[in-house]
């Protein structure tokens, strides 16, 4: 016998050279090979109860999660083909044992099937160290065709024990433990790694490839949303289908120098504001010019003193005046002080897009400054203050 899919060195890798089956000819065996994608960091977020139970995640809320597509490829020549995973229903709790001891039952969200264990291995280390100082635990997959190169017939999809040549078995992002729980890990710069066969149970053509790596950085909070409140009014006879709204608060930012060279009446403001699952205005633009730029001669912005401004459009959120727009933002208040941007904004928004009683909220704010001193890129947790082509944008997620 030669050539076979695993190595005998324990009585666990006897097991699973049993369920692989002896193949013959040296280089007749699969190769596998790793892809991420879709790399990103998620705030304040909620598993499900599986995930926990899993080791995936220490608790079902308030978790920070890098998570990302996985395509597990296998590169060569020869199939990858399992034995009977042996696994009773596992869309329960506990999950049960399987026959196949190369087998588990994954019980995470978006799961509830057979895994084979051991198959990957999620990390994350200081950028340029070895010392792995944090693991995910997405460690077993179903194996099947999810994606192949052209030409290549897929195999059956139905018993997670097979991947031909030429596919690759697909993970996306959001998936259930598609992710590594990084909650409370401190600012600084990080790699994340994802190995395949990360024990060198399964005899392949090449190790050389079973590896990739993705860097991120977590960044010090360099501005919040210390205040928010959003009011919501009642349609009116003149606007049935609408509600007034109203949004005010204080940006702090991490410093002063963001703030330095912002001003509306040549960079106009830019806001975007969910709540709850609701998206309430989408790039909803005050555009820049003084007062008598727009349709009426009151429209535009005012300098109201240093570092304040007041904006006036009485055809609302269009700034083309082609019609009079019955949603958008027609009214604001800007003031900065040092580190802070204090605002309020009023206008109207369709009544199916705004929740009755909202619980939660995301807002952003742009505007087109081309001098603002701004060295943070958009690169994880809270809330940032980035540079991005020529606008500096903050995202506050309460």
């Amino acid at each position: 016998m030669s050539g076979i899919s695993i190595r005998t060195v324990t009585a666990y890798s006897a097991l699973m050279q049993l369920a692989l089956g002896v193949i013959t000819g040296v280089a007749q065996v699969p190769d596998l090979r790793p892809e991420i994608s879709n790399v990103t960091i998620r705030t304040n977020e909620t598993v499900g109860e599986a995930d926990v139970v899993e080791g995936c995640a220490a608790a079902t809320t308030k978790r920070t999660l890098i998570g990302f597509d996985h395509y597990a490829w296998n590169d060569g020549p020869s199939d990858l083909t399992l034995g009977d995973p042996g696994c009773p229903d596992c869309d329960t709790t506990p999950p049960p044992i399987c026959s196949n001891p190369l087998f588990e039952c994954s019980i995470a969200g978006g799961h509830g099937h057979a895994h084979l264990k051991n198959f990957s291995s999620y990390t994350v280390t200081k950028k340029g160290s070895p010392t792995v100082i944090l693991r995910g635990h997405k460690e077993g997959f179903c194996l099947v065709d999810s994606f192949c190169n052209p030409g290549i017939v897929p195999g059956s999809s139905g018993t997670c024990n097979n991947l031909t040549a030429g596919c690759a078995d697909v993970y996306n992002n959001g998936l259930g433990c598609q992710y590594v729980d990084i909650t409370g890990l401190s600012p600084g710069e990080y790699t994340l790694h994802v190995e395949l066969n990360p024990l060198r149970t399964i005899t392949e053509l090449s190790y050389d490839n079973n590896e990739v790596t993705s860097d991120f950085k977590i960044c010090k909070q360099q501005g919040g949303l210390s205040t928010l409140q959003v009011e919501i009014g009642l349609p009116t006879a003149q606007y049935p289908t609408k509600r007034p709204i109203t949004i005010s608060g204080v940006i702090e930012y991490g410093s002063p120098a963001v703030l330095k060279s912002f001003n509306p009446i040549k960079d106009g403001f830019t806001i975007n504001l969910s709540l709850d699952n609701y998206t309430v205005f989408s790039n909803a633009s005050l555009p820049s010019g003084a007062v008598g730029s727009g349709c009426f001669p009151t429209d535009g912005w005012t300098k109201l003193g240093k570092g304040q401004w007041s904006y006036r459009n009485d055809f609302e959120y269009d700034p083309s005046c082609s019609y009079q727009a019955t949603q958008g933002l027609h009214v604001a208040q800007l003031r900065k002080v040092g580190k802070k941007l204090f605002f309020t904004l009023r206008g109207r928004a369709d009544v199916s897009s705004v929740p009755a009683r909202p619980s939660a909220g995301e807002a952003s704010f742009s505007w087109a400054g081309s001098s603002t001193d701004v060295t943070n890129e958009s690169c994880g947790v809270f809330l940032l203050a980035k540079r991005c082509h020529r606008s500096v944008a903050l995202t506050v997620c309460k």
